[in-house]
């Protein structure tokens, strides 16, 4: 196996025991938000489960980095519609389309 593999492989191995702590802190604090009327605990289950989202997209970010050499645009899919995304990838403001607003960038643009 490569070294790039390698590497890839220790840093899955270092980022899946959090990855399963954020799923258990999610269970937590689900069992805590059915037995209380506190909905802290939901929010902090949405927190959680949105890390643990996070961590696996940026793990296959890796994956994808360490095969195929590069990774894609990401697909705001909050923001912009498919084939809007499609010509926005294209544009001067693509490496902005992720963040705040790719619709309002792809359209003050002209594009």
């Amino acid at each position: 196996m490569s070294d790039r593999l390698l590497r890839l492989a220790q840093r899955i191995r270092t980022e899946c025991p959090e990855l399963a702590r954020l799923v258990e802190r999610a269970q937590e604090g689900w069992g805590r938000a059915q037995r209380s009327s506190d909905d802290l605990y939901v929010d902090s289950v949405a927190l959680n489960l949105h890390s643990f989202y996070a961590g696996l997209e940026r793990l296959f970010e890796m994956i994808g980095a360490a095969v195929d050499g590069s990774v894609p645009l990401p697909y705001p899919t909050s923001h912009v519609c498919r084939p809007c995304w499609s010509k926005l990838k294209s544009t001067a403001c693509a490496p902005r389309a992720s963040s705040f607003s790719a619709m309002t960038c792809f359209l003050s643009n002209g594009q």
